[in-house]
């Protein structure tokens, strides 16, 4: 009958030309004839306003009042008269609420004052943001917004502790989410509750095909919306780089997909394709646990280009396929400017002994920048299985005799080189500690050689001396100075330097501590032959680079907190 090409049995309007028979809230009702096109119920309160429009559109009000403009028709607001509708949801509109927000239902004021007594100010503000102190949730710091993230009545700007999780807000990676845990799956300082983009690979997790697993690619061979690197196949994968130096890179694997996870065995190349095997630089089989991470410790410095990585998971005892290849970057060492004392130089090795490494676990040895004690090179001479073990964040060597010690892996490239330590004897021990860490360290047992710095408590005083040992021979110390060393915990530095005196080579032996603002030299000794005990005068200098070596004395535990070693000069 409208003459649009649509039969009226099936036209929307039938008594209205739409030949496109557009209906844009779905009701069956076309638009041209829709007196309510973009309301499917058409004004269900017949109140002559749509109810896409309508104020209230469940309550006839065809006026649409609204006396607090707060977009609700006066007939269905429960507080027509209060645009916030009860901000302090108390029961009671802030158009007449005493304490509009403030929660208290009951209205209590006792003075009679329009002014409830929950809201009742003395009128004093100490830190002048307009919030008086009886009820500034940080009286004495600026905060207007009152803003509490944790809502522990302590406002963020005076709160040590924003989300309540335990952890301070300087020291805590998410500082307004709470996690306890504080775990950073690609260690970018940044945990994982609080970071969009929890692998690193530049897609934040929510655009992630594998969002805990590095794949900048986002290879997806299937289109299924998992990414390739974890495609749950039986084939491993290296999901990122936690934290690297130019001597080693700590590696996360992805979950292991199988029976029975046995063991992993891990590679560092120099080289990618058919050339991986030829150049690899390190390789290491893990049976501990964590067995989906590994650390890397190189045998020298790697400061440019790019290095390769890959695993192969353990299923019951047989070694499965290795991984795709991990392709990452090399980092340069950092700049030691020697400032306010001791001699400028570059750090070659940094460890601060953060976890999650146990006493058990000793192939790897998993802390924080680097695998700093191998169970093949450490040299013990302690029994068992004890070197350095890693407890929450704090490094304990177990106590031992004179003989024992730990040597690094990690060779200073120069002979000219330092060393400084964190030392902290720990709980008890502070009348009772002697450490020993030194330089040019080769050799084991009898055909150990380095020298060493010694901080030692004797009777009542700190002190720090000089120890050397060449192929068993002890040298006494010597350059004993007393320090007063503080509070613990101490940083000490000792360093060794060649130089030529006439036709003698001589090494000149300098140890500092930090006093907490500067570095102070403490003593200084020259290794030239001539001065000093026999047991020095008797033996040659040590006059080559060797790796960097630590040691406790005493039969207390101590800890080592933080090892820094280098060379020397620019």
């Amino acid at each position: 009958i409208d003459t649009d090409g649509v039969c009226g049995d099936v036209d929307n309007c039938p008594s209205d030309p739409n030949p496109g028979q557009e209906d844009a809230d779905n009701d069956s009702l076309g638009d041209v004839c829709d007196t309510c096109p973009n309301d499917a119920d058409n004004d269900i309160d017949t109140d002559g306003v749509c109810g896409d429009v309508d104020n209230c559109p469940s309550d006839p009000n065809p006026g649409q009042e609204d006396a607090d403009n707060d977009s609700l028709g006066d007939v269905c607001d429960t507080c027509p008269n209060d645009a916030n509708n009860d901000i302090d949801a108390d029961g009671v509109c802030g158009d007449v609420d005493n304490c509009p927000t403030t929660y208290n239902p009951g209205q209590e004021d006792a003075d009679n004052d329009g002014t409830g007594d929950a809201c009742e100010s003395t009128g004093v503000d100490s830190d002048g943001d307009g919030v008086n102190d009886d009820v500034d949730n940080c009286p004495a710091d600026y905060n207007p917004n009152q803003e509490d993230a944790d809502g522990d009545g302590t406002g963020d700007v005076c709160d040590s502790d924003d989300d309540n999780d335990g952890i301070v807000d300087v020291s805590d990676n998410c500082p307004l989410t709470a996690n306890p845990d504080q775990a950073d799956l690609d260690g970018d300082g940044s945990g994982d509750v609080c970071d969009p983009d929890d692998d690193g690979d530049g897609f934040d997790d929510g655009a992630d095909n594998c969002p805990r697993v590095y794949n900048p690619s986002q290879a997806d061979a299937d289109s299924d919306g998992t990414g390739d690197a974890c495609e749950n196949d039986g084939i491993p994968v290296i999901a990122t780089v936690k934290g690297q130096h130019a001597f080693g890179a700590w590696l996360v694997g992805g979950a292991f997909e199988g029976n029975v996870h046995t063991g992993s065995r891990w590679q560092i190349s120099t080289a990618n394709g058919v050339a991986f095997e030829a150049n690899v630089i390190w390789d290491l089989t893990t049976n501990v646990a964590p067995l989906t991470e590994a650390r890397a410790l190189y045998d020298l410095a790697r400061e440019s280009g790019l290095l390769y990585a890959r695993v192969a998971y353990e299923d019951e005892g047989t070694l499965g396929p290795y991984s795709p290849i991990y392709e990452f970057a090399t980092v340069p060492l950092p700049a030691d400017d020697g400032s306010n004392g001791a001699s400028a130089g570059v750090t070659e090795y940094v460890d601060n002994f953060e976890g999650p490494d146990t006493p058990t676990n000793r192939v790897d040895n998993l802390d924080r920048r680097g695998l700093f004690w191998d169970a093949v090179n450490s040299q013990p001479s302690i029994p068992g299985d004890e070197y350095f073990v890693i407890q929450g964040g704090d490094a304990v060597h177990p106590s031992g005799t004179s003989g024992a010690k730990e040597q690094s892996i990690a060779t200073i490239s120069s002979a000219d080189s330092f060393i400084s330590a964190t030392l902290d004897p720990g709980p008890g021990n502070r009348a009772s500690y002697d450490y020993s860490f030194g330089l040019r360290a080769s050799g084991t047992g009898g055909s150990h050689r380095s020298y060493r710095c010694k901080v030692e408590r004797v009777t009542t005083r700190d002190t720090i001396r000089f120890n050397k040992f060449y192929d068993g021979v002890k040298g006494t110390t010597v350059a004993g100075v007393d320090v007063n060393l503080g509070d613990m915990p101490w940083k000490v530095r000792c360093e060794a330097e060649s130089a030529l005196v006439g036709e003698t080579q001589v090494v000149h032996l300098r140890a500092y501590y930090w006093d907490g603002t500067q570095w102070q030299l403490a003593t200084e000794f020259t290794d030239d032959g001539v001065n000093g005990p026999a047991s020095w005068t008797s033996t040659p200098r040590i006059l080559v680079p060797g790796a960097f070596v630590i040691s406790n004395e005493k039969s207390s535990d101590v800890r080592y907190l933080e090892i820094q070693a280098g060379r020397l000069g620019p």
